[in-house]
């Protein structure tokens, strides 16, 4: 059922990634809503399932915007991983965490990007420093909005307790 539930949200946020790749064809510079759900399951989960989250949600994205397959999946795959050591010690499942999550998982794939472009033969990509501080700041508050949506929904389905 889990396993169910994380290829929804993946398919879901491919879906709004595609559909916002339509209306603003410069997205890309700033927007990636395909690593929200690494972010989020590295936030909330445990290091293998946002590993594979991880993977999955890369894998997807090479699939569907890059090419060739694999860059994407290694290094949200490692990110995840990553995430999920780091809340195994620091309480990130909550609005501020998240979007600290958020950030830190961009600059990562920002500074893992350039060396696993060239161990597969590829060009790096040339980010101006300015795109990648927006583009992870873009990624945190999207983190953040994420968990408080799914926390909200939570919310709801939970039974209410009297005291």
């Amino acid at each position: 059922m889990k396993l169910l539930r994380a290829l929804l949200v993946l398919l879901a946020a491919l879906v709004l990634q595609v559909g916002v790749s339509r209306l603003w064809p410069e997205c890309h510079r700033f927007v990636n809503l395909l690593v929200v759900p690494v972010v989020w399951y590295g936030s909330a989960g445990s290091q293998r399932a946002a590993m594979l989250v991880g993977c999955l949600a890369g894998l997807l994205h090479d699939s569907w915007f890059e090419f060739p397959i694999g860059v994407y999946g290694f290094k949200w795959a490692l990110i995840g991983w990553g995430l999920g050591v780091v809340a195994l010690r620091l309480d990130l499942n909550h609005q501020a965490g998240l979007f600290i999550a958020g950030v830190l998982a961009w600059l990562a794939d920002s500074l893992l990007d350039p060396g696993l472009r060239r161990l597969v033969d590829l060009e790096p990509l040339v980010r101006s420093p300015q795109d990648i501080v927006i583009h992870a700041i873009v990624t945190g508050l999207l983190a953040a909005l994420a968990g408080s949506i799914v926390r909200r929904m939570g919310d709801r389905d939970s039974p209410r307790r009297f005291a």
